[in-house]
């Protein structure tokens, strides 16, 4: 497949975080606590595999890759949802890419471009089922509000990621339920 995004957990991961994390709601939001979760999944070995557009997997990290695709989730899921165009943009320095992905005839083309546009640029694109994607999309959120929960249970316990995966979580069951009936 050329749409793979999907959180790696090691065989034994252990409870690395420590005490009870302090936000001040003037200087931090939810990119914090993402942030610190992030950071803490990485050192208990957690990974992240991402392979758009190619056979080569994408030199990603869980905390700086992982940690901005969690954040623009959300909006993709209700994106597809609508039928409407979702991207994904992976904008830290390494990647610099953006991955669209767009309604057609029932699938999705899923677009790979640079976000800094050079002269070796070029747009890189693949037919891939909707099935396929929003299945892959809904195991990324899935995986990661698990290994979260489990690894950082403290950082997962936050008032706003908590309002933050029960919005997730029900962009997530509105895919599993789509008009046509249910997609896995």
């Amino acid at each position: 497949m050329k749409f793979e995004l999907k959180i790696t957990v090691p065989d034994v991961m252990s409870l690395i975080e420590s005490g009870q994390a302090q936000y001040d709601p003037e200087l931090d939001d939810l990119g914090s606590v993402l942030r610190d979760i992030c950071e803490t999944l990485e050192a208990a070995g957690v990974g992240f595999l991402v392979r758009v557009c190619s056979e080569a997997y994408w030199p990603v990290t869980v905390r700086t890759d992982l940690l901005v695709v969690v954040e623009q989730l959300g909006v993709v899921l209700a994106s597809l949802a609508q039928d409407q165009v979702g991207k994904l943009d992976f904008y830290e320095q390494g990647i610099e890419r953006v991955v669209s992905l767009v309604p057609k005839d029932g699938s999705l083309l899923v677009q790979c471009s640079d976000l800094v546009v050079k002269a070796t640029s070029r747009t890189e694109s693949v037919l891939v089922p909707r099935e396929a994607v929003i299945k892959e999309l809904i195991g990324l959120a899935d995986g990661f509000l698990r290994v979260s929960r489990a690894c950082c249970e403290q950082l997962a316990s936050h008032p706003w990621f908590v309002e933050w995966a029960t919005d997730l979580q029900r962009q997530v069951d509105e895919l599993r339920q789509p008009k046509g009936g249910p997609i896995a």
